[in-house]
């Protein structure tokens, strides 16, 4: 499993990286927007981690690019405040959810495992993993 993670910040991005891939994903980092909707045209994530608050070309642009290409993969964004209308806003624009920094990488595993295995998460954040609508039920009936 890949994941990309656009983070400004050098130190939390590696961090974040050699958590994940401590646990067994594959991680690209970069610290730009710009760079992050360029290599997403290019190679294929199976989840990008994004940082709200990037300078230049923010967090919410990059987003936006990133929806706009063909297939594009699942976001969740990452913020150090506690902007809800920031978030809000990456919502309607397609992310599937935020991830409050700094984490642990222990609490996050289970979100990002659940997003790319089963691909069925509506919204995920802090408190809340929410399924698409009648996900469970196509489970069950593949199961039966």
């Amino acid at each position: 499993m890949k994941i990309l993670i656009v983070d400004d910040d050098a130190i939390h991005a590696m961090i974040a990286s050699l958590s994940l891939r401590s646990v067994g994903y594959e991680t690209e980092v970069l610290a730009s927007g710009r760079e992050a909707v360029n290599l997403c045209g290019r190679e294929t994530f199976d989840l990008v981690l994004l940082d709200l608050d990037l300078p230049a070309f923010s967090g919410l642009d990059t987003l936006r690019a990133i929806q706009s290409g063909p297939n594009p993969p699942p976001v969740v964004m990452l913020t150090a405040s506690h902007e809800m209308d920031d978030v809000l806003a990456a919502r309607g624009l397609g992310a599937i959810g935020y991830i409050e920094k700094p984490f642990s990488i222990y609490s996050v595993k289970e979100k990002i495992d659940r997003i790319l295995e089963a691909r069925d998460v509506q919204w995920v954040d802090d408190y809340h993993l929410v399924t698409k609508p009648g996900a469970q039920r196509q489970a069950a009936s593949q199961a039966a």
